[in-house]
C-alpha cells in the first residue's frame, strides 16, 4: 500500500461529522458533498483495500490515504504507456 497522511492544524473536524458525511444513513441527504466524493471515487478506482480514515492527534486532524499498489489482477497502477491523467 502507499499511505498518505495529510495534517491540519486549524479547526480540528468533528469525527462523528466526518462519519456521517462518509457514511451517511439512507433515508438523509447529504449537505456536503466534497469529503464523501472523493472517498466514493477512490473505492471505485482501487476496491476494498482502499482505505480513508481520519483521526485526532494533539492539535492536528490527521487524514489517512491507505491506496493498493496493486490491482486485484496483480497488475500495478499506473502501468502502461498511457500518460495516468483522464478516464480509464
Amino acid at each position: 500500500h502507499m499511505v498518505f497522511r495529510v495534517m491540519n492544524d486549524g479547526h480540528q473536524a468533528d469525527l462523528e461529522v466526518i462519519q456521517r458525511i462518509l457514511y451517511p444513513a439512507e433515508d438523509v441527504k447529504p449537505k456536503s458533498y466534497g469529503i464523501k466524493n472523493v472517498n466514493d471515487r477512490l473505492r471505485h478506482q482501487y476496491g476494498e483495500e482502499y482505505t480513508l480514515q481520519y483521526r485526532i492527534q494533539g492539535d492536528l486532524t490527521v487524514a489517512v490515504i491507505r491506496i493498493p499498489l496493486e490491482k486485484t489482477g496483480g497488475e500495478a497502477y499506473g502501468g502502461g504507456n498511457d500518460s495516468g491523467g483522464g478516464r480509464r
